[in-house]
């Protein structure tokens, strides 16, 4: 059992039911491997009775089963709701889990919330076809979209996860997946931009210049999909993807009438948002005024 008691008490915890993900995705680290490994059934009820007894998380979703994909094992992620049903755990616990696409359909679906799941992950990437073909996750937009509709049915609000900038991505591909967002209509839309983690296959083919990708910086903090700057594509600047980003994020809210959701989201990641914002006027500054950006344009490698 995780030594818990060594830790401040705390609104959430996050819990892993097993780590590890068979699939080959070519933007993933993964750290945990691709062996998976599971933890009991037995297991994960008892931490999660031990940290709702001892914590009373309050948030409002207080546990988040942080496997990399919650119901690999349909067949387990069955067994495990009915266990936490008989321990009577989903009326003192709200989870998160995410899945694949491969692996979910509305019965599990069903299962999940009545076990007392509240919002559930799936990586959906892009909307793009041939996109979708290179970089080896095993979906498609079929399985995509019957995974987003099974949780709609069902009453489970989904926090979708789609990346700008994959191997030979061009604006018009991830217009598609904007488009795809806004019609999926996510409870929270995540829209990233492709960072080259080391150890990847994307980051081999940045370092050789393959699928389009150029560097231009290697500093650990522009790691980072949402406020970063580590790649950009030959024929889709670093600008241009952010700015697709940004009305990515606006026209899934706007487009669907949720002006009060558009709220709450842009007040949440305000300073997310001012990062974009200030990287957005410098950039102009420094075309403007290119003594103002004195060594901007070169690769940081700080």
């Amino acid at each position: 059992m995780p030594a818990w008691d060594l830790l401040p008490a705390g609104g959430r915890y996050r819990l892993m039911t097993a780590r590890g993900c068979p699939y080959n995705c070519n933007f993933c680290m993964n750290p945990n491997g691709r062996i998976v490994q599971r933890r009991t059934i037995e297991q994960v009820i008892a931490e999660c009775e031990l940290v709702l007894s001892a914590f009373s998380p309050k948030d409002p979703i207080n546990i988040w089963f942080d496997d990399e994909i919650f119901t690999l094992d349909m067949t387990r992620a069955h067994a495990l709701c009915d266990a936490v049903l008989a321990a009577g755990l989903q009326k003192r616990m709200a989870w998160w889990a995410q899945t694949h696409v491969n692996v979910i359909d509305e019965a599990l679906l069903r299962k999940m919330k009545a076990a007392g799941c509240k919002r559930v992950g799936l990586g959906l990437e892009s909307a793009d076809e041939s996109v979708l073909h290179g970089i080896g996750k095993g979906l498609t937009i079929e399985r995509a979209h019957a995974a987003c509709r099974a949780a709609e049915k069902v009453g489970i609000p989904l926090e979708t996860f789609f990346i700008l900038g994959h191997p030979g991505e061009t604006a018009a591909s991830a217009r598609k997946t904007i488009d795809f967002a806004v019609r999926m209509n996510p409870e929270i839309p995540i829209i990233g931009i492709m960072v080259p983690y080391p150890g990847t296959p994307v980051a081999a083919m940045a370092e050789r210049g393959d699928g389009g990708y150029r560097f231009i910086s290697r500093d650990w903090n522009d790691y980072n999909k949402q406020i970063g700057g580590a790649l950009e594509l030959e024929h889709l600047s670093r600008f241009r993807l952010e700015w697709i980003q940004t009305m990515g994020y606006l026209r899934v809210f706007w487009a669907n009438a949720r002006y009060a959701d558009l709220a709450r989201f842009v007040w949440t990641y305000r300073r997310q948002g001012f990062t974009v914002l200030r990287k957005w006027a410098y950039g102009i500054a420094a075309a403007v005024l290119p003594s103002a950006a004195k060594g901007g344009g070169e690769l940081r490698t700080t």
